[in-house]
């Protein structure tokens, strides 16, 4: 959101955006609390979208994540349209909708 200056850490250790005009002054907390380490895909009919884990941005690792271009390509994929975390490297992928055990 452009805080950069603006951040602050908070009472509690929360990151703050102390900028009068941001409009969302708790983005940072929300984003550093995703720690999730898979993807989401979000399936449509004709569609494919996916959200990559925040670790990804490490060390180039989201330019060289190969699960686009495998699901794009026609890899495997659950028949029906939907939200899926997804974890693993192609071909070896669990898919999990959200709320769902990952265990079952």
């Amino acid at each position: 959101m452009g805080c950069g200056e603006g951040l602050i850490l908070a009472e509690g250790g929360v990151i703050w955006c102390a900028d009068l005009l941001c409009p969302r002054p708790s983005a940072a907390a929300e984003i550093l609390a995703d720690a999730g380490t898979g993807h989401l895909v979000v399936l449509g009919e004709d569609t494919l979208t996916i959200r990559h884990p925040l670790c990804e941005r490490l060390d180039d690792a989201l330019v060289t994540c190969l699960l686009h271009g495998y699901l794009a390509d026609g890899g495997w994929r659950p028949e029906a349209a939907g939200r899926f975390h997804v974890t693993g490297e192609p071909p070896a992928l669990t898919w999990t909708a959200p709320g769902e055990d990952p265990g079952t």
